[in-house]
């Protein structure tokens, strides 16, 4: 096996943390009808790996320099830039709705007529709203709300176009553009806000208890920190900065960093187990604040998955033709312009867990609980075939050879012991689809029951297609003997084995480029890799993939390999078929007394791509970057034994495959759960689908919201 590696020397940076790398939202909870192995997602697994455009190493952008007017009677007063978990009347506006927001404050001696007054934000994609024809009286507050969701208010409720928590700067100008106010929020904390006191003054104190639409009273905690809980690699400098700046003497008591005078904070070495350490900030007044910083041994901090809204929706479909599909109990929704507004274009079938709905020739099909939906216009769906159990969300894949035959493909999932697990190939035509079973595996309980075997499985993991050479792929769990890889070469009709026996081949996802394969690790229990497979090989061995755990039937085994017994007819080999063992001893192999060699370096073509120790590792979706660059999208959980779990958040990772074949990894987003203090092993965030204005939809699941809409912008790795 083949490892990428990275110059030590290129990951030393210093990284101001201009952006709010943790999460949040509004909409509701983030948990759903699915059981502990259900997402959402889409299914696309290929890219054209265009890399063109390689991005850009400036760091995060700044506004153009420029000094509001010191005397400007209109001001911003008081801003709440996230939530997470605040739902009071404070951060409630009046549809209902909990969401940023900033207050406007005149405090001028005279009326502003407010018509063409601007808020903008002008850095990262650019966003301006202007104020409607109307007047603020002087000493009058004023709330406008910033989810992004505009609409007529008949009371006068303002809601602006702008979405205050992607929003790093903050513009207020009048109507001939001259700036009046200007506030960085990098990196400011969710669910509370930041004020002015007395009202129109200086920038004081942060409020545990908003007061939108009111004076702002006198704080007893007068600052916040931008580094409230983040990721920090090995060998990297973060800048933490305090909100409003001032004075702080720093603490930290931990050989995993260390924090200089002016708060510059810099991880010194990784470990097993729990890395998150916290240092403090104390103020002249005796005012504390605490940062939690995860230690991490890869890159994070210079690419960021912005979150600018969490719009309501049960699930999450897909982006087609540019349509943006999702779902609430028994509807199909459509929507062009962001969610900002939607139709009902159809019916939905029940979900009782994540839907996958794919667009073929021969219409849409929907794979829902343990049924596959047909419809033709969307609007009224039919049961096409009904298995035994669901499909998780890369169980479901759709695949057009060139002479326009259309094939769907479908792999079961659950964790009933007693249940078989099986993939069904659709034949799809304009009246529907003919299925058939192309793959059985028996149960848990067959294995058990029998001793050992080597036809059961927990269950299937994926079932993908490769859109390079139309290999079907399929993926099963969860013990290191029912981890298997498989590709099918004709269309279902035969499946060879490509990897068994550890938890490497325990995948949940897989996806293709022009020179690779790569899959991710499933697995709580062994640290965690994504690897690949070079299409090289597949060339050169006649357009097969040569096994990465070979059949023996002769020669002997090699004492401190560990293998998989396939025949044991003769009792010569210490366990029974399907059992896995580590060789003490030479023994003699033939027919009758045959092994798979699980860790053999010289079958072993693979490579490994990255080390990301830290918890299961669960669905991908390819984006578009807002600098234009291919980048897939992985989600983690928070699922991990003790000896690898770093922290209690889940984590989005992006990678991103350069000409020369490297791909440069890092984390883009850190994940809260919906109880940040316990330990939440499904907590997470899945890529699902991009619409045609760039924005990321993300599916939460057991987070503070249930949908997430967002931007990647990406900075190559130093």
């Amino acid at each position: 096996m083949k490892t990428l590696t990275t110059d030590p020397s290129k990951l030393s940076l210093i990284c101001i943390l201009a952006l709010n790398l943790t999460l949040s939202g509004c909409g509701g909870s983030g948990s759903s009808s699915d059981d502990n192995d259900s997402s959402a997602g889409q299914n696309s697994g290929s890219t054209d790996n265009d890399d063109s455009d390689n991005g850009s190493n400036a760091g995060p952008e700044q506004p153009v320099a420029e000094s509001p007017a010191p005397d400007s009677p209109l001001v911003i007063n008081e801003i709440l830039t996230a939530v997470d978990f605040r739902d009071d009347a404070a951060v409630e506006n009046p549809r209902g709705e909990n969401t940023p927001w900033l207050e406007i404050y005149n405090r001028g001696d005279s009326a502003l007529n407010l018509g063409d007054y601007t808020l903008s934000v002008p850095v990262d994609y650019m966003q301006s709203w202007n104020f409607p024809d109307m007047t603020l009286a002087a000493g009058e507050h004023l709330i406008v709300w910033g989810d992004g969701q505009t609409g007529d208010d008949t009371d006068g409720n303002l809601f602006s176009s702008i979405y205050l928590r992607s929003a790093r700067v903050i513009d207020l100008r009048d109507a001939d553009g001259n700036l009046l106010d200007r506030l960085d929020m990098s990196g400011f904390p969710a669910d509370i806000s930041y004020g002015r006191y007395p009202d129109g003054d200086d920038w004081r104190y942060v409020y545990s208890s908003p007061s939108p639409g009111e004076s702002n009273p006198a704080g007893d905690n007068g600052f916040a920190l931008n580094c409230e809980m983040i990721s920090l690699g090995v060998g990297d400098t973060l800048q933490a900065v305090s909100f409003p700046p001032r004075s702080l003497t720093w603490e930290a008591d931990t050989d995993l960093l260390k924090v200089s005078d002016d708060g510059a904070i810099t991880a010194i070495k990784d470990q097993s187990g729990d890395s998150q350490v916290s240092i403090s900030a104390t103020d002249e007044d005796g005012n504390t604040e605490v940062c939690d910083i995860t230690v991490v041994n890869w890159k994070t901090n210079q690419s960021v998955l912005l979150v600018s809204d969490t719009p309501p929706a049960d699930f999450l479909l897909d982006t087609i033709d540019g349509v943006l599909y999702y779902t609430y109990p028994g509807k199909l929704l459509a929507t062009t312009n962001g969610m900002q507004s939607y139709e009902q274009v159809g019916s939905f079938p029940e979900t009782p867990g994540h839907p996958i709905m794919v667009k073929t020739d021969n219409g849409y099909y929907v794979s829902s609980g343990a049924n596959v939906y047909h419809s033709s216009d969307l609007a009224d769906w039919s049961v096409s075939n009904a298995m035994r159990t669901k499909t998780l969300l890369h169980g479901f894949a759709s695949f057009k050879d060139n002479d326009g035959t259309e094939r769907l493909f479908a792999g079961e999932y659950s964790t009933e012991k007693a249940n078989p697990h099986s993939v069904y190939r659709g034949l799809l035509s304009k009246s529907g689809a003919i299925w058939d079973e192309v793959l059985r595996f028996d149960s848990l309980e067959d294995y058990y029951n029998s001793g050992g075997n080597l036809t059961s499985i927990r269950h299937i993991h994926l079932t993908m297609t490769d859109p390079y050479t139309g290999d079907v792929w399929v993926g099963t769990g969860d013990a290191d003997e029912h981890s298997r890889l498989y590709y099918s070469p004709d269309n279902g009709e035969s499946f060879i084995l490509v990897g068994v026996g550890s938890q490497k081949y325990r995948t949940l996802s897989m996806w293709f480029t022009e020179d690779y394969v790569y899959w991710n690790m499933d697995s709580e229990r062994a640290e965690q890799h994504v690897y690949r497979l070079p299409r090289s090989v597949y060339r050169d061995n006649g357009n097969s993939w040569p096994s990465l755990t070979p059949e023996l039937t002769s020669g002997s085994t090699v004492p401190g390999l560990r293998y998989l017994v396939t025949a044991n007819n003769d009792g010569s080999l210490p366990v029974s078929v399907g059992h896995l063992y580590t060789e003490t001893e030479a023994r003699t192999l033939h027919a009758n007394a045959s092994v798979r060699v699980i860790d053999d370096e010289d079958n072993d073509y693979s490579e490994d791509v990255a080390e990301l120790r830290h918890a299961s590792q669960w669905y991908h979706s390819w984006v578009e970057a807002d600098d234009g660059s291919k980048v897939l999208l992985m989600s983690t959980s928070v699922e991990s034994i003790d000896e690898l779990k770093r922290d209690n958040n889940s984590r989005i990772f992006g990678f991103r495959e350069l000409d020369d074949g490297s791909v440069d990894v890092q984390e883009v987003m850190l994940v809260k759960s919906e109880d940040p203090d316990e330990y939440v092993a499904y907590s997470q965030l899945t890529p699902v689908t991009q619409d045609a204005d760039g924005f990321i939809y993300l599916q939460g699941r057991l987070t503070p919201h249930r949908i997430y809409k967002a931007r990647l912008m990406w900075h190559n790795a130093d």
